[in-house]
């Protein structure tokens, strides 16, 4: 990436917009499509959708903007806030790390509260509490004192801004799951101002992926796709810790989804035709873009509910490590390539079944 780019995706990881509460991403993706030259469209639930190549909607490339967070659902008389999850939170890492609560009057830091590691006994040493006993601390003395900061029940948080280079190649980040998707949209409008794509392309920057999958469908439905492209993060296990879990690793290029499967509660999942599989690898072959495979159980994401709309779907994923914590990491090569898979789609022909 260049350092333009590179600040572009900075920018967008340090945006505050957790599920529900993705007006600042909204604004963000409409100045971005509108400064490429589109004329965006928000929907009512703050689906921001971009057209290029003429009308209508050949392909439909779609990444979410909402990322893991926090909501409050009581105030305690001694000024801690109980929150519930927003999204699959990692239990594991988020205690203790700093978060940015979007109170009343502007942004009010805090942190998740963490038991005191010297008056923790032997056993709470080695767990992790309930949910329901997590906390936010804001430095505030009392209910009254909360209330002061604009902070109350409703008020919503994410994760606080940490992006930071590693190495030359790598950045970590909360958040990167999806602004690395949204990035990728931005950067094609950017590339399709100058340039039209062959086919009518949407470019769809949607709101609630990460509370219930479903927020994209207002705008899907609206934009009627012949074929549905998502743009998410996978998990890489490239790390020692989960070695032989999947194939997916940092750097080898974004992967091209065969399944994914929640494997709990709604057993949601996806699987891809397997034409639509081979019309995104014959576009990575023919542009010399190296690509994964990715077969996954433990991840869904909102192009999983797009079949049952009568829409064919696949994806685009980018490989990611430390999924749902505040300190993601990705590869920007995996990023960069996406974009160029993508443009290479918008630019070639259409899926063999899709007339």
């Amino acid at each position: 990436m260049n350092p333009a780019q590179l600040e572009l995706l900075r920018a967008l990881c340090e945006t505050a917009a957790p599920a529900g509460r993705e007006g600042a991403m909204v604004e963000r993706m409409r100045h971005l499509f509108a400064s490429a030259g589109a004329d965006p469209c928000v929907d009512w639930l703050g689906n921001v959708t971009a057209r290029f190549g003429g009308d209508g909607a050949a392909i439909l490339f779609h990444a979410h903007m909402d990322e893991i967070g926090f909501v409050v659902r009581t105030v305690t008389a001694d000024g801690f806030l109980r929150v519930e999850r927003l999204g699959g939170v990692g239990r594991r890492s988020a205690l203790g790390s700093p978060v940015s609560l979007l109170a009343r009057g502007g942004v009010v830091e805090g942190v998740v509260g963490l038991q005191s590691h010297h008056l923790a006994s032997p056993s709470e040493q080695f767990t992790v509490p309930p949910v329901e006993d997590w906390y936010l601390d804001i430095g505030a003395e009392s209910a009254e004192a909360v209330a002061a900061l604009g902070v109350g029940i409703g008020t919503f948080a994410a994760f606080a801004p940490n992006f930071r280079e590693l190495g030359s190649s790598r950045v970590s980040s909360k958040a990167l799951d999806n602004r690395v998707g949204c990035w990728v949209l931005a950067e094609l409008a950017r590339r399709f101002s100058d340039d039209p794509p062959r086919l009518p392309v949407a470019l769809l920057a949607n709101v609630q992926e990460e509370f219930h999958l479903r927020g994209l469908i207002p705008a899907v439905t609206d934009a009627k796709p012949e074929v549905a492209v998502g743009l998410d993060i996978t998990p890489a296990a490239d790390t020692p810790d989960l070695i032989g879990r999947n194939s997916i690793r940092l750097g080898a290029g974004p992967a091209v989804k065969i399944m994914d499967f929640h494997g709990r509660g709604s057993l949601n999942g996806l699987l891809v035709p397997e034409r639509l599989v081979e019309w995104i690898e014959s576009a990575a072959a023919s542009q010399g873009i190296e690509t994964q495979r990715e077969v996954v159980v433990g991840v869904v994401t909102d192009g999983t509910y797009l079949p049952s709309l009568g829409i064919p779907s696949a994806a685009v994923s980018i490989p990611a490590r430390y999924t749902h914590s505040p300190c993601e990491v990705v590869s920007l090569s995996d990023v960069l390539r996406a974009a160029d898979l993508c443009e290479a789609l918008a630019r070639g022909e259409r899926p063999s079944f899709v007339q």
